[in-house]
C-alpha cells in the first residue's frame, strides 16, 4: 500500500498542476477505494491501516481536494466517491470470476 499512497499523492500533485477539477476528482476516486480497500483488508485478513489510509489522514485529504475537484455540497461529493469506488469494486469482482 505504500505504493499506492506515492501514486495517489502523485496523482494530486499533477491534478494540481493541470487545474482540471475532473482530474482532482479522479484522484479523489482512486484515493477513496483504497481508503476502502485498506480497511476491507484489515476487517478480512488482519493487516494494519497504514497511517496514510487512517481516517484523519483521508479525511484531510478529502477536505483539502474538494474545493480544488468542485464540491461544494459534502453529500454530493460522497455520492460521488461511492459511486466510483462500487464501480472499481464491480470490476475487480467481474475480473475475478472471469479467471475462475
Amino acid at each position: 500500500m505504500t505504493g499506492v499512497a506515492g501514486d495517489i499523492d502523485a496523482c494530486y500533485a499533477d491534478a494540481m498542476r493541470s487545474r482540471q477539477p475532473i482530474a482532482v476528482r479522479d484522484c479523489l476516486v482512486y484515493d477513496d477505494f483504497a481508503d476502502r480497500f485498506a480497511a476491507q483488508t484489515n476487517k478480512q485478513a488482519g493487516f494494519p491501516i497504514p497511517p496514510f489510509f487512517q481516517q484523519a489522514a483521508v479525511y484531510s485529504r478529502m477536505a483539502h481536494y474538494s474545493g480544488p475537484a468542485e464540491f461544494n455540497d459534502p453529500e454530493i461529493m460522497s455520492g460521488y466517491l461511492n459511486q466510483g469506488a462500487g464501480t472499481i469494486f464491480a470490476v475487480i469482482a467481474a475480473r475475478e470470476k472471469a479467471r475462475q
